[in-house]
């Protein structure tokens, strides 16, 4: 007589299950995994390359390119200027200079413009205030409400702060390194026109690429 065997039933614990379709989904994961896209062209992301460790970003960009279509001024120029203000700080608190309680001597604004140079230029008829506020350049407001200690945050218009100093930039030189190494005025200029030399081209290969979005 022919015996039929038994066919014996396996059963796995509940946790070896899940294990194994947690490694199974891994894997499949892994297999399917798509290769990380290129940025799209004319993007920030695609045309930024190694200025983004100075500190640029797209919002810094968008900026520039506002105030150098109100005011005709170069954006490298005016890229290379922010950078060694401020490093792209769009609301950045002032630098007093050491003078905490004479704010005629503070720069203030993203492009760090120095209150009463810039009121000496327009006394001059070098710069004017055409289409801008004072308190849009300036800020509304420089001391906390102690009335001593200095803000921490520009208050003004970042736009307006950077129109007056692409107008000072306008007015300091012939060509754009002179203007460079002039608004960072005569113990800073050496080193800013060395780093417009390092610089400029970049920014201006940047602009070339970027197409705002």
């Amino acid at each position: 007589m022919h015996v039929r065997a038994r066919k014996e039933t396996v059963s796995l614990p509940r946790q070896k299950i899940t294990a194994l379709k947690a490694k199974m989904i891994h894997a499949y994961d892994c297999a399917v995994q798509l290769e990380p896209q290129n940025p799209v062209p004319g993007s920030f992301e695609a045309c930024v390359g190694g200025l983004g460790g100075t500190g640029f970003t797209k919002e810094a960009a968008d900026l520039i390119n506002k105030i150098s279509g109100d005011e005709g001024t170069s954006r490298d120029l005016l890229a290379v200027t922010w950078m060694n203000e401020n490093h792209f700080v769009i609301r950045p608190g002032p630098n007093t200079n050491g003078r905490p309680g004479n704010i005629q001597r503070w720069d203030v604004g993203p492009f760090h413009i120095n209150i009463g140079y810039t009121l000496g230029a327009v006394a001059e008829g070098r710069v004017n205030f055409g289409g801008l506020t004072v308190e849009g350049v300036f800020g509304y407001s420089f001391y906390r409400s102690d009335g001593t200690t200095p803000t921490d945050t520009f208050d003004g218009v970042p736009r307006e702060n950077g129109r007056m100093a692409a107008r000072r930039l306008n007015s300091l030189g012939s060509n754009d390194r002179a203007r460079a190494v002039n608004y960072a005025g005569q113990r800073n200029g050496p080193a800013r026109g060395r780093s417009y030399d390092a610089f400029a081209g970049q920014f201006a290969t940047f602009f070339g690429c970027y197409r705002g979005n």
